[in-house]
């Protein structure tokens, strides 16, 4: 994750620090209790793999277990840039695996990030916005046939844009319609 996850999302800190540096990990108070039953788990070496690399981090917090509807589940968290394939793939566009959120400042609208978001696209993915040109692709509001977009945390599970949809809302109007009955 991101040096900035704690700060962002709302995962508090029942032990240590929720500080993250690149040789430390954040547990979940589940992951604490398997691997050092009642003892205290801060200053700790863990071992972690990720990919076929083992790492050893010091454990410098316990975070409450995420909540069951949450769509972020951990059982430890340490910084993306000590992944195996960070260095070789921070500069691949291409990839698509991880979910990105964005805080944005007071004053800053969605639409000015969208809007920028158009040079962005046309620097790191120059092929594939010609190829789609070439192929008929239709512009879009901003002018482009490839779109860089915000989705509001509210509605990620709704929208046909995100990873993380499983949920239909005109689904859920209904099951709200039959329950009032």
């Amino acid at each position: 994750v991101d040096s900035s996850f704690v700060s962002l999302f709302t995962f508090p800190v029942a032990a240590g620090s929720g500080t993250l540096n690149m040789n430390t990990a954040l547990i979940s108070e589940k992951m604490a209790g398997i691997l050092f039953k009642d003892a205290d788990p801060v200053g700790k070496t863990v071992l972690l793999r990720s990919r076929s690399e083992w790492k050893s981090y010091i454990v410098g917090g316990v975070m409450k277990d995420a909540p069951d509807n949450s769509s972020i589940r951990f059982d430890a968290l340490v910084r993306l840039e000590t992944h195996p394939g960070y260095l070789a793939d921070r500069e691949e566009w291409g990839n698509f695996s991880l979910e990105t959120f964005v805080q944005l400042n007071p004053g800053v609208h969605p639409e000015d990030i969208e809007r920028r978001g158009m040079a962005f696209m046309g620097k790191h993915y120059e092929e594939d916005v010609q190829r789609m040109k070439v192929a008929g692709a239709r512009k879009d509001k901003f002018g482009g046939v490839l779109h860089l977009g915000l989705i509001p945390l509210g509605e990620i599970h709704f929208s046909q844009h995100s990873n993380l949809q499983n949920a239909k809302k005109p689904i859920l109007y209904m099951l709200l319609f039959i329950a009032g009955f």
